[in-house]
């Protein structure tokens, strides 16, 4: 018996301009999802480009999905399993120990997930990681590339914050929504041609997902003290915030690209801001292509040196200074 046989749930979205359907056996997953992509949703539609199947499976060996033959190539390097590459099929594959296992058909717009109940109150495990990485992986196919960064705009005008877990990029994001900066993501970004004849030019595309904040950053911003004490969702070690409840419905779709900021939490009053060679800010943001498919593997890389070619770029230490950093960013404009 392959499979646990449960009622199916479906939505469907557009994400800027890709159409995607996610067809599952469990209701929290679907929810949990669509806290992700509630700006995105659509009315369902018979054609779409991506599928995502979950499916809960009895145990370990009743997985509905089966490592790829032949060779295959690590492209990341997971805390628990493995994520790795067939060439030949054209296909990734995620593993989690014996509790989750993921294959990505990039040809056929394919993700299957099979999981077992070890894992079923793990929403942030199967919606997070588990989705985003074949997500990022199909888009790439459709010359969205991701940026795994932070961003905000003003009158179309944008700043983004690359960087890893714990650099500062949330508290960044809420210090400039409370300054009336618009929202782009707390998390991740695509990179998009913004014209067919300009080799630079290029156009930021928004994924305006909830924000993960830690319980330190909360209680940096007294607008959310009262929010904080919600319990976390399952699998969270982050509150999920859906910045919309709390600084209004104000985040832009696009923007033309114009600094990099990488942020490092600094113990200091005041903020300091180091500009960053060309060199220096490519060898950041290289990690940020996953080594799969030949052709837009290096699509991925030379948008991201256009990016590098188009900004000004800074390292930035960050202070304490909460109130004066909407103003220190519109300077950077």
């Amino acid at each position: 018996m392959p499979s646990i046989s449960y009622p199916r749930y479906y939505r469907c979205y557009t994400v800027h301009d890709i159409r995607l359907a996610i067809d599952t056996d469990q209701p929290q997953i679907l929810e949990a999802l669509h806290t992700r992509l509630r700006h995105f949703s659509t009315d369902e539609m018979p054609q779409v480009a991506f599928r995502f199947t979950f499916d809960k499976v009895l145990d370990g060996t009743h997985h509905v999905v089966a490592r790829p033959p032949g060779t295959l190539r690590p492209v990341y390097d997971p805390p628990v399993g493995e994520v790795v590459y067939a060439d030949a099929a054209d296909q990734l594959y995620i593993s989690y120990g014996d509790h989750a296992r993921v294959l990505c058909d990039a040809r056929q717009g394919r993700v299957q997930v099979s999981y077992t109940e070890a894992v079923q109150a793990n929403l942030w495990l199967l919606t997070c990681p588990l989705f985003t990485i074949p997500l990022i992986e199909l888009l790439k196919r459709w010359q969205r590339y991701s940026l795994h960064a932070a961003g905000v705009c003003m009158d179309g005008a944008g700043i983004l914050m690359p960087g890893t877990s714990g650099a500062g990029k949330t508290t960044l994001t809420l210090a400039m929504l409370r300054g009336g900066w618009d929202m782009l993501s707390d998390d991740m970004l695509f990179l998009a041609h913004g014209s067919a004849y300009k080799r630079d030019d290029l156009q930021v595309l928004a994924f305006p997902d909830v924000i993960d904040v830690t319980d330190t950053t909360a209680h940096l911003f007294p607008e959310l003290q009262d929010w904080v004490e919600q319990p976390k969702g399952g699998g969270w070690s982050k509150h999920q915030l859906r910045f919309e409840s709390v600084y209004g419905n104000r985040f832009a779709w696009s923007c033309k690209p114009l600094v990099l900021v990488f942020p490092i939490v600094a113990e200091a009053p005041v903020s300091r801001l180091t500009p960053m060679t060309q060199d220096e800010v490519l060898l950041e943001l290289v990690p940020n292509v996953l080594l799969t498919e030949t052709a837009s593997s290096q699509q991925h890389l030379d948008r991201l040196a256009a990016l590098v070619r188009m900004c000004r770029s800074y390292r930035m230490a960050v202070g304490r200074d909460f109130e004066q950093m909407p103003e220190l960013f519109r300077r950077l404009l």
